[in-house]
């Protein structure tokens, strides 16, 4: 018997999580997106244009904002704060608010960027400058320095304690964050556009010309990427997925990949090894995500994905052309990939995946350039309940989140609905499991830094109660339900038969079909029809469903409860 929520009460309802081959919704847009687009934590995706535009589309792909910056954007969009930032052709930095498009501050540089911009975790900006300088921009905006590397500069990277590696001509050099003092300069041999990854223990994973070498944080060689016979071995000139130990590269012809040990390059699984009835061909950076599942485009125009531990297939779903990124994205606790596709790259098309954002890296906005910062995604812990406990009545969640830098926000899901969320780094959330339906649900933790870095603690707990029973004297039940997501207007019926094929009562009113909020109590009017109909049925208890229809997106929820006629 499905049980009922009253007063505060608030529903669960789950869904599976499961990738469509149907793209969630398409985006056709009038000039070509120029760069990877960027996704915000709750689906919304921002790009620049090939007219000198940056622009929004909501979660739902509803066009949003968009607004004319001056000259062509010339970087990728970064997010962080609420903020996008972004280099133009007029030699400047600019930063607009991502809710509204307006522009923050702009600032002038002695140089367009040539590269991609990192920004840190207290918001410093540096970027590589086609005056071979490396640049930093303070989080207010204003030039706090520049230093000349070579003639051509590389894609910065941040590592843990502030320090920025950049690619000077042939050379690395360690800067110092704050100051732009070069605390070291070696010689890696040749010059690379490719961003440095780095792992959890800082060394730095260095592409020269399709050869991977791994140095440690002082600049000292570890090794080199060979096969076991020791011949090299060509890869992609994009930058390594790091999940955990394992590094995941593409070799250069794009038939095969590998995941091999960050301490001693050696080869853990080769992808045709494990899966012998698909042949990858990557053609775009890979993504992974907190699971460690590795997205990536192909050339045929297929997105798929694959466990980076294993290197085992997960699956894969056609995309609307040959895509170019597999930008990754969380909603909640169902995940997204969104790529910008078709004839001229005018076409952003978004994709449910299996899991959200996360890994060991700051995703950036979720774009492929999230390695270009080591980031850690918080740590996050339920204590309360236990994993696996039985629950009856009364229970509380008590969790808490930290981060390397700050939480900024923690949420909680029961099964895929949102039921608490807090701003600092505890959470604590009381309901009684009475008023839930029995069963067993999947209780996620998600907290989020500043940076959209998102850490995951996932229990489950089965919730077991008598079936509640509502007395005819107690007066009218209150209902209520979670948000679909979709609607802010709804409707509940009552029935006394589970198809609704003759509702006793609705919500609507002469005034208007729809309610807003999610909670409705029956007037002693309506309540007394309820009544009514139950009495034409002579046993003492009756079952009375009830359902609650959205007005765009349709069925809610359905429940039922006892009415105990006697009491």
């Amino acid at each position: 018997m499905r049980r009922v929520l009253w007063g505060v009460l608030i529903l669960l309802t789950t869904f599976a999580v499961q990738a469509s081959y149907e793209p969630l919704w398409q985006y056709n847009c009038p000039e070509s997106v120029v760069f990877a687009p960027t996704m915000a934590g709750d689906g919304s995706v921002f790009f620049a244009t090939g007219d000198g535009k940056i622009r929004m589309v909501g979660p739902n792909g509803l066009t949003g904002w968009e607004v004319k910056v001056g000259g062509q954007v010339i970087t990728p969009l970064v997010l962080q704060g609420g903020l996008l930032y972004f280099a133009t052709s007029a030699k400047e930095v600019r930063a607009y608010g991502a809710s509204n498009g307006k522009m923050a501050w702009k600032t002038e540089v002695d140089a367009n960027a040539v590269t991609p911009l990192a920004l840190s975790p207290n918001g410093q900006i540096y970027f590589g400058g086609a005056d071979g300088d490396l640049y930093c921009i303070g989080a207010d905006g204003r030039t706090k320095w520049h230093v000349h590397l070579g003639s051509q500069v590389g894609p910065p990277t941040i590592s843990r304690d502030g320090t920025v590696f950049c690619a000077g001509d042939n050379f690395m050099h360690a800067v110092n964050g704050d100051s732009g003092h070069v605390m070291w300069r070696k010689n890696f041999w040749n010059a690379s556009k490719v961003p440095v990854a780095m792992d959890r223990y800082d060394d730095l994973f260095y592409i020269r010309e399709g050869i991977l070498d791994v140095y440690d944080v002082h600049g000292f060689f570890l090794w080199e990427f060979r096969d076991p016979d020791g011949t090299l071995i060509l890869v992609k000139k994009f930058a390594p997925v790091i999940y955990g130990d394992i590094a995941v590269v593409a070799n250069d012809g794009g038939g095969e990949i590998y995941g091999v040990d960050v301490s001693t390059g050696t080869i853990l699984w080769t992808f045709s090894e494990v899966n012998t009835n698909w042949s990858p061909a990557v053609t775009s950076p890979m993504a992974v995500d907190r699971d460690g599942m590795v997205a990536y485009l192909d050339g045929t125009g297929v997105i798929a994905w694959f466990d980076a531990v294993t290197g085992a297939f997960y699956g894969y779903m056609p995309s609307m052309g040959s895509g170019q990124e597999a930008v990754l994205g969380g909603v909640g606790v169902q995940g997204r990939i969104v790529t910008r596709t078709g004839a001229g790259s005018k076409i952003l098309a978004c994709y449910a995946v299996p899991a959200g954002p996360g890994g060991p890296w700051s995703q950036f906005g979720m774009s492929p350039w999230h390695v270009q910062r080591s980031d850690e995604a918080p740590f996050c812990s339920i204590a309360t309940p236990l994993d696996g406990e039985v629950i009856s009545g009364s229970f509380t969640v008590n969790a808490t989140a930290s981060d390397d830098n700050a939480v900024k926000k923690v949420e909680l899901y029961i099964g895929n609905a949102k039921v608490a969320s807090s701003d600092v780094g505890t959470l604590l959330w009381s309901a009684n499991s009475a008023l839930m339906d029995d069963g067993t649900y999947p209780l996620t933790l998600l907290a989020t830094d500043g940076a959209g870095n998102v850490g995951t603690d996932t229990i489950t707990v089965t919730f077991s109660n008598p079936t509640p029973v509502h007395g005819r004297s107690q007066g009218p039940p209150t209902f209520a339900w979670l948000p679909n997501g979709t609607d802010n207007r709804y409707q509940v019926m009552i029935s006394m038969e589970p198809t609704f094929t003759t509702p006793v009562v609705t919500s609507a009113t002469d005034r208007s079909k729809w309610i807003r909020g999610t909670a409705w109590t029956p007037s002693n009017k309506k309540w007394d029809k309820v009544l009514s109909a139950a009495n034409l049925n002579p046993s003492p208890t009756v079952p009375v469903y009830w359902r609650v229809i959205g007005k765009i997106g349709g069925e809610v929820v359905t429940r039922s409860f006892i009415l105990d006629k006697a009491h």
